[in-house]
């Protein structure tokens, strides 16, 4: 029963149709009368011991449903959509206490001999415990508008996921527009460099012309779908670049960029790299190197691991085994957890060492994890991205588990799995951008490469992402590899690229403790931070960045009379607080770019990119704490992309961190095609020989 809804209110999705007959209650209840979407021909109704709303056409189209009640307070209001378009907005109509749908009951009311019933079609119902917000409640119908093929009917024009499911890193196009009817003539330009958008052909490798043109079906039309074309006469370990162009009576066109290959065995095999120790495909389950044949929805007790070391993952009880999805990602497989579902793999390595663990997925939750039984980690797959990765110096590899967290069984992963490595040591960030150029353009989803690198890095002495979705700890990405310590702040929260980090009261901060930041007299802070800044735990100032001392290298001050809250910096005995003249109350709620560069005598300050003002105040004590001054100074909601610089950034680099609003990301190395594996064997020096000659004097020497 969804009596007990009724003390916190409820959020109810449905997707559901008539079919034609008997068109009366479709979603309702065998205990209570009320009803949901569908009733008496109508598909505009709710009734919830009195109506929410009593209209609406008759038509067996498939329909989404939203509601949203309040908790039971004297006179709860609702507020109900049908496919986007709000039907009701704060309709006090049902009943003051019994608003609940009690036991639910699809196409008939009540018990024993069924009342108004239906001849309907029911897809998915959905009810959250208490009133989703906007931004919630639009991930839910985007989730079902995708998920059953109906976005382009039952969202609005304006809904922000109209064009493409915010749950995975796939973009899909839902409309094309085949005019006119001519098939294309299609040829593939290619050579040693890039020729551009031009049509000439030279042969001899030299710039700024192609060097060949391959024409695909003998230069007869193609019809819509992929083209390819064998190639010859190619040079070992050589990169070639290509183009495709098509033309018909309509015009001629060029593909919208350039790709490229290298010439060579150039794929990931459990060789290529050091340290593979873990290695699961969904493309080879048996791991054979061949395609399988597995039945769609195919219950699996077992994954073969691909590396050297034999550790496969396994399900020994049959109702908690994944299952095979043929068409997870576009036309390749996947392998489906659901509630309850998990597998096994145990110890690959129990000692502590280094941990580089990458996972392709889309859905939410562990998608592997590790534990020794005091402690481990996990690699967390978030909504909206589908190339997922942890990393750590000094951990184990015990007890690992695909789908939860080994430690708890909690965290259940729902979704489909791709592909997992572990490696058992710390990748460079050339090998781990590697590994995310590989991953991402096998499986289609290059778009999460964006955010996996950033260009402004130099002179770097603090970088906190808050990629961590979970512990007390935050990890400093810089080369100095520093820790903070988290007092009372949330890491499982939306940021601004990815995962951010929440301040949810008055003493939340992140601690630096021995791990302080010195500044001196050349210093940048950057970061991203929520508005508006709220009062709740605010006594003076919103401090974002502090010393052990009375010093505040960054600070809104807060008006009490005025509320006005002005950007500065405070320092102790250098005249307290000088200000900018800049305030934080006109920004518009949302996410937000500051920049504070100090610079031997002031403070200058950036906000969105463009410069606000400066302070004649600057502080040279190291950075202790983060996002509050230990209490009641706290900054703001939530912050993301945190960097501390030990020199004075210049204007366009403060501009390049902005980047128009979408930071400095956009910088990773294989955005534009895949990576080029070196698998040439290589001699490895004996260790600790009885005997070693190189023979590489060259001069005719005698060797004795």
């Amino acid at each position: 029963s969804y009596d007990s809804l009724t003390s916190s209110g409820y959020t109810i999705f449905s997707i559901a149709r008539y079919t034609g007959g008997n068109n009366r209650r479709v979603i309702t209840s065998r205990t209570r009368n009320w009803l949901f979407g569908f009733h008496n021909n109508g598909v505009n109704r709710w009734f919830a011991e009195g109506w929410i709303s009593n209209s609406g056409p008759a038509d067996t189209n498939w329909h989404m449903h939203v509601g949203i009640h309040e908790k039971s307070n004297g006179n709860p209001k609702a507020w109900f959509w049908r496919d986007g378009q709000q039907i009701a907005n704060s309709s006090t109509g049902s009943n003051n206490t019994v608003f609940g749908p009690g036991q639910l009951q699809f196409g008939g009311y009540r018990t024993g001999i069924t009342q108004e019933t239906s001849k309907c079609e029911v897809a998915e119902v959905i009810i959250y415990e208490g009133n989703l917000d906007l931004e919630n409640r639009q991930l839910v119908e985007a989730y079902l508008a995708h998920k059953w093929d109906l976005a382009s009917v039952i969202l609005a024009t304006d809904h922000p996921h109209k064009t493409a499911t915010p749950f995975t890193g796939i973009t899909r196009v839902y409309e094309v527009k085949d005019e006119g009817g001519d098939d294309p003539v299609v040829r593939i330009f290619w050579g040693e460099h890039d020729g551009k958008e031009d049509l000439a052909v030279d042969g001899n490798s030299s710039l700024p012309n192609w060097d060949h043109v391959a024409v695909i079906n003998n230069g007869q039309p193609v019809g819509l779908g992929p083209v390819s074309t064998e190639l010859s006469n190619l040079e070992t370990d050589k990169r070639y670049f290509f183009r495709a162009h098509a033309e018909n009576i309509g015009g001629a066109f060029w593909s919208p960029v350039y790709k490229f290959f290298t010439a060579s065995d150039s794929r990931l095999t459990k060789h290529t790299l050091d340290g593979l120790v873990f290695w699961l495909d969904a493309t080879d389950v048996d791991g054979d190197g061949q395609p399988d044949s597995i039945p769609p929805d195919q219950p699996l007790d077992y994954w073969i691991d691909k590396s050297n070391s034999g550790k496969d993952a396994n399900q020994s009880v049959s109702g908690f085994r994944p299952t095979y999805a043929v068409s997870a990602f576009g036309d390749r497989p996947g392998i489906r957890f659901a509630s309850g579902q998990s597998m096994l793999v145990g110890t690959i390595r129990a000692d502590a060492g280094g941990v580089h663990a990458f996972v392709v997925a889309k859905g939410s939750g562990v998608g592997i994890g590790a534990n020794d039984g005091s402690s481990g980690w996990t690699v967390e797959v978030k909504q909206g991205s589908s190339l997922s990765s942890y990393k750590n110096e000094y951990t184990n590899i015990d007890r690992v588990a695909i789908g939860n967290d080994p430690a708890t069984g909690y965290g259940q992963f729902l979704g489909d799995i791709a592909e997992v490595l572990i490696f058992d040591r710390y990748l460079s960030e050339t090998e781990a951008q590697m590994v995310e150029g590989y991953l991402a353009h096998k499986w289609e989803v290059v778009e999460d490469l964006i955010g996996n690198s950033f260009t402004v890095k130099e002179n770097l002495q603090l970088y906190f992402n808050f990629e961590e979705t979970e512990g007390s700890d935050v990890a400093d990405s810089s080369p100095n590899r520093k820790t903070g310590t988290l007092n009372n702040a949330e890491l499982k929260v939306s940021g601004k690229f990815g995962s951010g980090i929440q301040f949810p009261d008055a003493n939340s901060y992140i601690d630096l403790a021995e791990n302080a930041v010195p500044m001196g007299s050349h210093w940048t802070i950057s970061t991203w931070f929520t508005t508006p800044l709220k009062d709740t735990g605010v006594a003076f100032y919103h401090t974002l960045a502090a010393a052990n001392a009375d010093d505040r290298h960054v600070a809104f001050q807060k008006n009490e009379s005025s509320g006005d809250r002005e950007l500065g910096v405070y320092k102790e005995g250098g005249g307290n607080f000088q200000g900018t003249g800049f305030l934080s109350n006109p920004l518009p709620n949302g996410w937000h770019h500051l920049v504070a560069v100090g610079d031997v005598t002031k403070t200058t300050f950036y906000v969105n990119g463009g410069y606000v003002g400066e302070s004649s105040l600057i502080s040279g004590m190291p950075v202790d704490v983060i996002g509050n001054r230990w209490i009641n100074e706290l900054f703001a909601d939530k912050l993301d992309e945190f960097r501390i610089y030990s020199s004075s950034l210049a204007q366009f680099e403060v501009s390049e961190l902005y980047g128009d609003g979408d930071g400095d990301f956009g910088g990773h190395p294989y955005q534009d095609g895949p990576p080029s594996f070196d698998n040439r064997p290589k001699i490895q020096l004996p260790i600790m020989p009885l005997a070693h000659w190189t023979f590489n004097e060259n001069n005719g020497t005698a060797l004795g």
